[in-house]
């Protein structure tokens, strides 16, 4: 649950903020959006954690600092509230990654010839920027499942600052009772998660743009007859007589049909 919210919040932000920057190059928007993108992902999580436990728990008394509701979760205020300070701080970094990658990507294609074109034909700048995105998808696809597998497996540090009962706090409390079975099936379970997460985002990828399926299936040739066309002759012996008429051999220049015995 964690790990799906703040995927979702630096998902949202990092593409909107890449696009926007790869778009507006070395404007304004360009160099907020890359400052913000730099910090998140060179501060530390953990200690981000601490720094919005301090501003918005302790000074301001808004959220609170640790826990995750008292009784099953349930999707209202009293459960969100604990959701909200350890899911943007698990989707600062991820953010950061996504920003730049999509900046890049942007800027790339922009650069390109066919982006030309499309001005040339008179798209507006709306649908240039369509296609934009759509070159730009299956890079930002495969970056985004990356990221979704390191938030479910990196978790430990900031379940355990925001003491959020989740498979990183369990890992956590396993390291330090030495509880080897139990340490081995969360690292096995967590992996198989990456390994999940990865090939659905490569399956996602042809889906985003069509070049990817590869060439269609070759289709067999199957000639189109016309009905006015008369239907073929048959072949008849005295028809193939006909056809094939006394010829002159070169060598003797001696005149002999072809099915006639040599002498």
């Amino acid at each position: 649950l964690l790990a799906g919210v703040a995927a979702l919040i630096g998902f949202f932000l990092g593409l909107g903020l890449g696009l926007l920057a790869g778009y507006f190059r070395d404007t304004i928007i360009d160099r907020v959006a890359t400052g913000i993108a730099i910090a998140g992902v060179s501060v530390p999580h953990y200690w981000l954690g601490m720094v919005l436990v301090i501003v918005f728990s302790v000074r301001l008394g808004w959220l609170p600092a640790v826990g995750a509701g008292s009784g099953a979760w349930s999707w209202n205020w009293s459960h969100i509230q604990f959701l909200i300070l350890p899911a943007v701080t698990m989707a600062v970094i991820p953010m950061g990654i996504v920003t730049r990658t999509v900046r890049a990507l942007v800027g790339d294609i922009l650069n390109q010839d066919f982006v030309e074109a499309l001005r040339a034909k008179g798209l507006g700048e709306g649908r240039i920027f369509a296609h934009v995105i759509k070159n730009a998808a299956p890079t930002a696809i495969a970056v985004m499942g990356l990221q979704l597998g390191y938030l479910m497996g990196g978790s430990i540090l900031i379940e355990t600052v925001f003491s959020w009962p989740g498979t990183g706090f369990l890992l956590n409390s396993a390291i330090f009772q030495r509880d080897l079975p139990l340490l081995q099936g969360t690292i096995l379970v967590l992996a198989l998660f990456f390994v999940a997460l990865n090939c659905w985002s490569m399956c996602c990828r042809p889906c985003s743009t069509p070049a990817l399926k590869g060439p269609e299936p070759c289709q067999p040739f199957l000639p189109r007859i016309s009905p006015h066309v008369p239907p073929r002759r048959r072949l008849s012996w005295p028809s193939v007589r006909a056809a094939m008429a006394p010829t002159c051999c070169a060598a003797c220049c001696v005149t002999r049909r072809p099915w006639a015995p040599r002498p």
